[in-house]
């Protein structure tokens, strides 16, 4: 009667650690999105790739690049300073589900733009003339990402950085806002 016990609790939990590998497996190790909302409202490209380093937390890269060129600074609707962006980023999550939920995320970012530098000149006059720019910037963001069983991905999230070359021309922080779509694979 005891071996007979023993070996069904053998078997089930060898079925057990199968299903747990099985579900291990089936968990997306890796994620691309494009940021629909700076698509839309900015007119730039924003794609970001993030790996999960575990149920909790992820790395990626973003990059961004504007796509109306200087001409976006003329115009009267919404725009970046920034012209391309390289962002990293190391996000914590605090969801129930494996990487989604409420999220955290600190960045840092390299950008190269263009900024209207106002000046007096000799005359009294306020004039500007553009002006190209480089930064680094540190931030912080807060979000929330929503994972189907399919793989799509969507989340939300809005954060700034402080930039750190030449503050007194350039804009002194760097937005990090988005509404993004991707998928998991």
């Amino acid at each position: 009667m005891k071996s007979i016990i023993f070996t069904c609790l053998i078997l089930f939990s060898s079925v057990m650690m199968s299903q747990n590998d099985k579900q291990e497996q089936d968990i997306k190790k890796n994620e691309a999105s494009l940021n629909v909302f700076n698509l839309l409202v900015f007119k730039c490209l924003d794609f970001s790739y993030e790996h999960y380093l575990n149920d909790e937390s992820g790395a990626g890269i973003s990059i961004m690049m504007s796509l109306e060129g200087e001409e976006r600074l003329d115009k009267d609707g919404p725009y970046y300073f920034e012209s391309f962006m390289v962002t990293g980023f190391y996000k914590f999550y605090f969801g129930q589900k494996p990487n989604s939920g409420l999220f955290s995320e600190l960045f840092t970012s390299f950008t190269q733009g263009i900024y209207d530098d106002y000046y007096d000149d000799a005359l009294s006059n306020y004039s500007y003339r553009r002006e190209d720019f480089s930064q680094f910037a540190v931030g912080l963001t807060i979000g929330v990402k929503y994972r189907s069983k399919q793989g799509f991905v969507g989340s939300v999230f809005g954060g700034v950085g402080r930039n750190f070359l030449n503050t007194d021309k350039t804009p002194a922080v760097t937005p990090r806002v988005g509404i993004t779509l991707g998928y998991g694979f």
